[in-house]
């Protein structure tokens, strides 16, 4: 189960002028992860940023398979959630996020 403790806060993203933060250049890590997951801090529920094919994969594979995957924690009751989409679409090309209710399945 993805929880906060695996996520890297989003802060760690950007420095103060929505620059990557040059003490943790996030972009290659970013181009690395063939899946990518936002996890809401004030509700603990995951969604999908980017991956969803490789996630839709796993699933009915029914394995843990090992994909890069780098999982960041937001809160999507404000802008940081835009600002994650945007930074996947810059260096992804495109992104796959798509609002889900809390207790759909994440795929």
């Amino acid at each position: 189960m993805i929880g906060l403790k695996d996520a890297i806060p989003i802060d760690a993203l950007f420095d103060d002028n929505l620059n990557h933060n040059p003490s943790f250049d996030c972009r290659q890590a970013l181009a690395d992860a063939q899946v990518i997951i936002g996890i809401d801090v004030m509700s603990g529920h995951p969604f999908i940023v980017y991956g969803r094919d490789a996630v839709k994969r796993i699933a009915a594979d029914k394995a843990a398979a090992a994909v890069p995957m780098l999982v960041i924690s937001l809160d999507q009751a404000t802008g940081e959630l835009e600002k994650l989409v945007a930074l996947v679409r810059v260096v992804k090309g495109r992104h796959d996020y798509q609002p889900r209710a809390p207790g759909d399945p994440l795929v």
